[in-house]
Formats: structure tokens, sequence, C-alpha cells
């Protein structure tokens, strides 16, 4: 049950109480990493006028958690009367409210209005863990059968079908005699690897011209993250690269680069970029390099939030991505943030 203090509205499309648009708009303004839900957007879709031709076709739910007038939490759930898209549920909360089980109960509220026309429910972006076991049954991919007779499925992790596939990517890189080596950004420095980024890094600024790093730049930033790793546990960033070697070279041909940072509390990872030599383009490459990444962060499990922050080949990063059933981490579906959104997360 809400807190005495907490007042929950659930409307329906197009009827948001006039006394909660200036709070929800202040409340979207911080909270931008939602997927195809601007502010803007948001309050455009929802006050279109409803026509008999959208009443048969979509409907949606949504909840606002009120607290002295001021708006500290909303979710939504969406669906299609004639399966044009997958039915979802989002929720978010802000920081100052976590941990009071808010979350969960502004998603009972919305379950309890699905119709029972709908069989089936994606969660494709949960920003924050509510640290209820009701939202944590959901993350562990189960069905949740007291609140919706079974009706809630959440895409589950197959380790098994991932280790098949890198088993299949292995193959095909020994055919082309490439290897594929893990290093921290400190053993890149070490190891002397980084002439060799730095050069590819290079070559695929030639390649690509919306690619802007410079050498320079390059080599403030791995000096940086060396700095990182030595930083108290709470506050320290680890960087980590998987990269791709011809057989008989030390030279790179390609390379991935995943984050880990603690902030508050929770232990958030994140994909930068994957670069590869124009030359040397080729999706096994490249799937290769995501597996291994993919891999390797689901066996973290300290890692509670994943975010992607840039996008090789958006279709077919999402195929993999997709394939490998994230659901540890903040999206379940990928979608892409700016730097500026990035940095706006961690701050709010």
């Amino acid at each position: 049950m809400a807190t005495r203090d907490i007042k929950i509205i659930t409307t329906h499309k197009g009827k948001i109480p006039n006394k909660v648009r200036p709070e929800l708009a202040k409340f979207m303004a911080y909270s931008k990493l939602e997927p195809g839900l601007s502010p803007e957007f948001f309050f455009e879709w929802l006050n279109k006028p409803i026509t008999k031709d959208w009443n048969e076709k979509y409907g949606i739910n949504v909840s606002f958690a009120i607290k002295e007038n001021i708006v500290v939490a909303w979710g939504h759930f969406s669906w299609s009367k004639k399966s044009e898209f997958t039915p979802e549920l989002y929720v978010k909360v802000h920081h100052d409210e976590m941990r009071k089980g808010l979350g969960s109960q502004l998603i009972k509220e919305l379950l309890e209005r699905i119709p029972d026309y709908v069989q089936e429910l994606t969660i494709p972006a949960m920003k924050e863990d509510f640290g209820s076991k009701f939202v944590q049954s959901k993350l562990n991919g189960k069905v949740i059968e007291e609140d919706r007779r079974g009706l809630l499925k959440v895409r589950e992790v197959n380790h098994e079908d991932i280790s098949q596939e890198m088993r299949k990517l292995s193959e095909s890189l020994n055919k082309q005699r490439i290897r594929i080596q893990f290093s921290s950004a400190e053993n890149l420095i070490k190891d002397g690897k980084l002439p060799s980024l730095v050069k590819l890094i290079e070559q695929v600024e030639k390649g690509f011209s919306s690619i802007k790093w410079t050498k320079e730049r390059e080599l403030e930033k791995v000096l940086e993250y060396k700095k990182m790793l030595n930083a108290s546990k709470r506050n320290e960033t680890i960087h980590e690269y998987f990269l791709a070697f011809e057989e008989d070279s030390e030279e790179i041909i390609a390379y991935t680069h995943t984050a880990r940072n603690f902030e508050r509390n929770k232990l958030l990872a994140w994909h930068e970029k994957t670069i590869i030599k124009p030359e040397q383009k080729d999706e096994i490459i490249v799937s290769a390099l995501l597996h291994h990444m993919l891999n390797y962060l689901i066996s973290q499990t300290e890692v509670t939030h994943w975010i992607n922050q840039s996008m090789y080949n958006d279709e077919f990063l999402l195929k993999v991505f997709k394939k490998a059933g994230f659901k540890y981490f903040v999206t379940n579906l990928i979608h892409k943030v700016t730097r500026e959104d990035w940095t706006r997360y961690l701050n709010y």
C-alpha cells in the first residue's frame, strides 16, 4: 500500500489532470532515457483527440504517484487491439523515492487494468530496480501468476544458446585466422597495445567522417582510465576492451569497449563503441567481439544496470543484443542515448 502522503492516480489516454501537468513536465525533463518518449512527444501523444479509429486499435493506461502535489513517479501500459505492436509496461521513479516499493505499486496498479485479451507483456526498459520481490521476479524472467493469471511473460537469458553461438563464431574466426583477446585499459598500456589501437582509430577516422577521435584525445582518455582504475571502489570506473587480431600480427583490426562504474550503490555497465578497420569490415568479427562482451557482462553478476551508448550498425547490433536476451540491465531492447543524456542520467 502507498504511504499516506503519496496518492496514486490512474488515467486513460488524454486524461492527465491539469494540476499534474506542470510537475509531470519537470519530472520528465530530467528523464530523457525513455524509449521514444521525450516530454514533448509524451504530451503530444497523450493529448491527441481520441477518435473512434484510435479507440478501436490502441489503448493506454497511465499511473502517476503524487506526493505533496509533486509527481514523484509515473508509469504507462500501452497495447494494440489489432496486434500491431507488443504491449509494453514502463515505470519511472524519482531517485529520492527509490526503495519504497513505489515502482511495484504503480506496476500492480497498471497490471490490474490489462484487458483480458492481452496475452503477453514485455518490459522494454526498466530504469531502476525497485528492490521489491514483485519487480525482481519480472527481471529474473519468471511468470507472475498471482497478478495476471500467468499472462505476464518476460524474456529470459539462455546461457546455452549464447555458448553455442560463440562456438560457431569461434570456428568462423579460426578459418579467418583471427583471434580475440580481452584486456583492461591498464593492460593495454602495460602490453604496448595502445599504439596499435591509436593506429586503428586513425584508419577508421579516414573511412568514417562521423568519428572525431584524435590520437592525442584517445591517449589522454586511456591514461585517464588508468587513473580511474586506482580510485576508490565506490567511484571507480573499470574499462575493458575486447580486441581482434590477425593470427600472425599484433596489429589490432577491431575492438569493442565496455565500462563498469559504481553509482548510488548500483553497478552500471555501458557499451560505448565498436570499431573495425574499413578494409576488414566483417559482421562475423563484430558479432564475435560483442558476444564475448555480452557473455562477460552476464558473468559479472554484480552488474545491475546496463546502457548502450552508441551503435556500430543499428540493425545488426539490435539483432545481436536481442538474440543474447539481455535482461539484467537497464534496457531489455536497445535504444541510443547521447553523451549528454548519459551525463544527465548519472547526475540527476
